[in-house]
């Protein structure tokens, strides 16, 4: 009996630890900016949680024998074949994306494990996208001087902040909001993972606040201007319809919803929308556009010349040359060569390959989140690198984690099973 009530004390005491680290991680994510160690080198708090996360997930091993985990593996010493064969097996901060594969790694078992538990995330996570709503109202309007007390720590590139909502004349432009992770594109990509998280609400006949923030999060998205993040938002919103067909009233609830949203927005200020209804889509007239073509190019002409075991890497190529991919399926190739690109996309697109028998026929919350938040991720690729961003990552290793319980579950229940009749 002494020995049972150990047990249960044991699990209730790792299961609150489960919690409280599962919390810290997202809240980290959301709101804890970098600490400088170094010159050119700083750490995450996700870092420094990461070894109580591999404790939490070490009792649970056998499931990195899930194909899923054993290719992530792979990957990974795959990562340190490429260093090698290009000579780079000496240059310490290559070996950083690889730490970042083991992050995702050891969070997705983690988060895995806390939602296995069944344990209700809807009120903190709520919390934490209201104070990430205030945050970035309060930069984007600037109140009590905001942008010169608080953003330096989030972004420290001066010049965005300098000129935020200017243009280079230094006259008013659209102003679009940096948040917590110093960057529009990826803020967007930040609040897109709340959207795909309460758009499951929008499937409730009763009134939820989950659908409140489902169309607060699609504001959040415009204030960022990222023209990527809206295409994928409007895909998203495309597909709920097609896979959850809603009735009448809720698909009125949907455009009245998403048209205050864009009123909201519009409203607050009048250069709001601009950088999306001036955007230019001719090659000449679009600098973005043609600069991203141009190193796309200059890529993609280096990845023919070493298409398996690509440039090892060398994250120094890019910093030295003032490159950035903004492609992650051309960037993973370059790097990795193309079976790094296989590698991606069982990472990306694996779990929905893994269910595609039965995943369009019946959608829980956790399968609609999941796929669309592939979709999101999937489509972000084409122009930025999301999973490049620790931050990022970290989002995509718990909405994995979400998915994933009930599979692991089941698995784990079919092994029993099979046990017992043998």
């Amino acid at each position: 009996m002494d020995s049972i009530n150990t047990s249960k004390e044991l699990n209730k005491y790792s299961g609150m630890v489960l919690v409280f680290l599962c919390g810290l991680t997202f809240f980290s994510v959301c709101f804890v900016p970098y600490f400088p160690i170094a010159d050119q080198l700083s750490i995450r708090l996700e870092d420094i949680i990461l070894p109580f996360a591999v404790f939490l997930v070490l009792p649970h091993y056998k499931s990195i024998f899930h194909w899923y985990f054993l290719i992530l593996i792979i990957w990974g010493v795959w990562g340190v074949v490429t260093m090698a064969v290009n000579v780079r097996s000496n240059v310490v901060n290559d070996y950083f994306e690889l730490y970042k594969l083991f992050k995702f790694f050891v969070f997705t078992l983690m988060f895995a494990l806390l939602f296995k538990r069944k344990t209700d995330v809807f009120g903190f996570i709520s919390v934490i996208f209201l104070f990430l709503v205030m945050f970035n109202m309060m930069h984007y309007f600037n109140l009590f001087d905001f942008n010169k007390k608080v953003m330096p720590l989030y972004c420290p590139n001066s010049m965005q902040l300098e000129y935020f909502g200017r243009n280079s004349l230094g006259g008013v432009a659209t102003k679009r909001i940096l948040g917590t992770v110093g960057n529009p594109n990826i803020n967007a990509i930040l609040f897109s993972f709340f959207m795909v998280y309460f758009i499951s609400f929008l499937r409730r006949k009763t009134w939820h606040l989950g659908k409140l923030y489902f169309f607060i999060s699609i504001a959040m998205i415009l204030y960022t201007q990222s023209r990527t993040s809206m295409a994928s938002t409007a895909i998203i919103i495309a597909l709920f319809i097609l896979f959850t067909k809603p009735d009448k009233k809720q698909l009125l609830q949907l455009s009245i919803g998403i048209t205050l949203a864009f009123g909201l927005v519009w409203f607050s200020d009048l250069y709001s929308l601009q950088y999306i209804t001036g955007a230019k889509w001719n090659v000449e007239q679009n600098g973005s556009l043609r600069g991203r073509l141009e190193v796309w190019r200059e890529l993609l002409g280096m990845i023919a010349k070493s298409p398996i075991f690509g440039y090892g890497i060398n994250k120094n190529y890019f910093y030295e040359h003032n490159l950035f991919s903004e492609n992650e399926y051309i960037l993973v190739m370059w790097r990795y060569g193309i079976p790094g690109l296989f590698f991606y996309g069982v990472m990306l697109f694996g779990w929905i390959w893994d269910g595609r028998k039965t995943l369009l026929k019946s959608f829980s919350d956790e399968s609609l989140a999941y796929l669309l938040a592939v979709v999101m991720i999937g489509f972000n690729a084409l122009t930025n690198n999301p999973l490049s961003s620790p931050m990022i990552m970290v989002l995509f290793a718990a909405i994995t984690g979400f998915y994933i319980s009930n599979k692991l579950e089941t698995k784990a229940k079919t092994l029993n099973n099979n046990k017992l009749v043998s």
